[in-house]
Parts: C-alpha cells; sequence; structure tokens
C-alpha cells in the first residue's frame, strides 16, 4: 500500500512535535548480533532498544 504525500507530511509533522532522536556509537561487529537478538524476539530494532532503554530506567 503506497502512502499519500500528505500522509507523510503528517506523519512527519507529529513526529517533530512527539519524537526525539538520540545517535549510539558502538564497537564495529555488533549490528549484526543486535539485528539478530531483535528479530528472535521478533521486534524491530528500534523498538527493541527502547524496550532496554525503559527496562532499565523502571519505565515498563
Amino acid at each position: 500500500m503506497t502512502v499519500s504525500e500528505s500522509k507523510k507530511k503528517s506523519n512527519a509533522a507529529w513526529d517533530k512535535a512527539n519524537m526525539e532522536r538520540i545517535t549510539i556509537k558502538y564497537r564495529k561487529g555488533m549490528t549484526d548480533r543486535i539485528r539478530e537478538r531483535a528479530a528472535e524476539l521478533d521486534k524491530p530494532v528500534n523498538r527493541y532498544i527502547v524496550d532496554l532503554i525503559k527496562n532499565d530506567l523502571g519505565d515498563e
């Protein structure tokens, strides 16, 4: 299903108002392990990482 341009703009506006980004740096070679673990848990990588952080902060 194709997303319309107006929906893309709406999504981008919502993201800008409600979301933040943080960049992390880690040693080479971990990317595949991170992706594999996320896949084992049937989660996208972003959800996997956010869940780890929320768990550590006690926000679950």
